[in-house]
């Protein structure tokens, strides 16, 4: 069902709906795309944080140009992302707020169900693959902003595992500052 003919059903039924159905039916798809695109990122903070703590527990092996682990960690976490793509979670009424949903009569609601969890899915689809993007160009912006060393050597370099740590930890914390971000 698409956003036109929901809205045509409340229209002609105005008994089911509290209020300006455009305006309610606004709101509402508003909040669906809020809360399955701070869910992808929340979900992708947690995918980061197991690869945080993946590192942890690894020796430390050699030493490595802190640009080159940015550059395969923030890769190999793309992949990985790609393949975990979440989905909206539960029952579409957990999408709204309440004085969103008070809004909807029964009939209304049932009206609503499929459409809200399409949008929501659409949306998280959409921030899933912006977190996958994001996630290979940060690497390179890591390195811009000095963050990530180029130099290479022994005397200049830490293991591959610290780097990987640290690298799995700045996109844990990128993810949740996204996620809070969400308009």
């Amino acid at each position: 069902m698409k956003r036109d003919d929901i809205l045509d059903w409340m229209r002609s039924h105005r008994e089911s709906v509290c209020g300006d159905p455009e305006q309610i039916l606004g709101r509402a798809e508003f909040a669906a795309r809020h809360h399955a695109a701070e869910h992808a990122w929340l979900h992708a903070k947690e995918i980061a944080e197991r690869e945080a703590a993946s590192w942890t527990g690894c020796s430390l092996g050699s030493h490595a140009a802190e640009d080159t682990v940015a550059l395969e960690v923030c890769h190999d976490l793309a992949r990985e992302l790609r393949q975990h793509e979440p989905k909206p979670e539960g029952d579409p009424d957990a999408l709204l707020d309440s004085e969103t949903l008070a809004a909807f009569g029964q009939d209304a609601r049932a009206q609503l169900r499929a459409w809200i969890g399409e949008v929501a899915g659409q949306e998280e689809h959409r921030t899933w693959n912006e977190i996958v993007r994001f996630t290979h160009a940060r690497a390179r912006s890591l390195i811009r902003d000095g963050t990530m060393s180029t130099a290479s050597g022994w005397d200049s370099t830490h293991s591959y595992s610290e780097t990987a740590l640290r690298i799995a930890t700045i996109l844990a914390r990128d993810y949740e500052q996204h996620a809070r971000a969400v308009p």
